[in-house]
């Protein structure tokens, strides 16, 4: 099931840091990387250099503008942060987010969202996952290093039990992917901004569209439940 993994770099700022992922992953058994724009190339000379063992995973490593591009097949998405954000999705250790992404790959695709190195993981980031984990750290500095943020997170996922394949009695009824969810947000979005009061950029709209992300996302539709809520707004003139 460790194909169903995907590690997310977005905005990488060094080179070094995404071979020291693509080297990380590789150590713990996964293969799928993809990078959100980034500042260097993953063919980049440093990052070469300290991928080593894993040039292959960086070698495959796929390169796209936005994370929704890179999550959008995905139906469950996790974000690495160092802290709880107010409208972001819930905050829970790094370990129950392994568990819990060792029973969600029985669904599909599961991405492990990581943010640049100075900054963390941008509102819009944010907006593309189900969920935060956080990898504990000593309270005078939260923050670690980008590629031992990703060996950790690999490690946690391969001590969860990735290696371990559903049997079909497991499988459950497909899951909408990220992607799906999104585009359902982003008809709402141009909904709301037709019939007022919002006007597009508005705090209060992007507040209202992060709880409803929210719940979408405990209610956990399949494609089918999204479809007929895009009818409803088609009938409603939207």
């Amino acid at each position: 099931m460790k194909d169903r993994l995907r590690i997310v770099m977005c905005r990488p700022t060094r080179a070094g840091n995404v071979g020291a992922a693509a080297r990380a992953m590789k150590t713990m058994g996964l293969s799928s990387l993809v990078l959100v724009d980034p500042l260097h190339p993953a063919e980049d000379q440093d990052a070469v250099a300290r991928a080593r063992d894993g040039r292959d995973v960086l070698a495959a490593a796929r390169t796209v503008g936005t994370v929704a591009e890179a999550v959008a097949d995905c139906v469950w998405v996790v974000g690495l942060s160092a802290r709880d954000r107010a409208l972001g999705p819930p905050l829970r250790d790094v370990q129950a987010a392994a568990r819990e992404a060792v029973e969600r790959v029985h669904d599909g695709l599961v991405a492990w969202v990581f943010g640049t190195e100075r900054d963390g993981l941008s509102n819009a980031e944010l907006s593309a996952c189900h969920a935060l984990a956080r990898i504990p750290t000593d309270d005078a500095l939260t923050s670690l290093n980008l590629g031992a943020a990703v060996q950790l997170a690999c490690y946690e996922l391969h001590r969860a039990g990735m290696s371990e394949a559903p049997s079909p009695a497991e499988v459950p009824a497909a899951a909408a992917t990220r992607g799906e969810v999104l585009a359902l947000l982003d008809r709402l979005h141009r909904a709301l901004v037709a019939v007022g009061p919002f006007a597009e950029g508005d705090a209060k709209l992007r507040a209202v569209e992060q709880r409803a992300l929210r719940l979408l996302d405990r209610a956990a539709p399949g494609p089918e439940e999204l479809r007929a809520v895009h009818a409803m707004l088609k009938w409603l003139g939207h």
